[in-house]
């Protein structure tokens, strides 16, 4: 089974330029999250998504990151964390990067577990 958290915005300061670092600023992440099909419609038998998306949104409320690749790496480690996830694909996405696109992202998987 796949979750799939769509354009979940973390403020965060991010960019490898001087006048980039003086604000905090939207990044959007879509994350498919790979989870065993829950045995029973009991919350405890399955992944709780809210808390996962809390604990992302805190991770980067205090961080100074200068690359969107330090973002999707950091986003798989928390996730990481949740032991009921097999596998995790992030893609993080930054408006107004570049003059001529509406944004740039990335795209980062990872397998967890034996």
């Amino acid at each position: 089974m796949i979750i799939r958290l769509k354009d979940l915005e973390v403020m965060t300061t991010i960019g490898h330029y001087e006048w980039e670092k003086k604000e905090v600023r939207p990044l959007n992440l879509n994350i498919d999250i790979g989870i065993e099909d829950p045995q029973s419609d009991q919350l405890e038998n399955t992944l709780n998504y809210e808390e996962v998306q809390d604990k992302i949104r805190e991770f980067f409320k205090e961080k100074q990151i200068d690359l969107i690749e330090t973002v999707g790496t950091l986003t798989l480690d928390i996730l990481s964390q949740f032991s009921m996830i097999k596998t995790a694909q992030v893609e993080v996405i930054k408006k107004g990067a570049l003059e001529y696109c509406s944004s740039v992202s990335i795209l980062t998987s990872r397998s967890f577990g034996p």
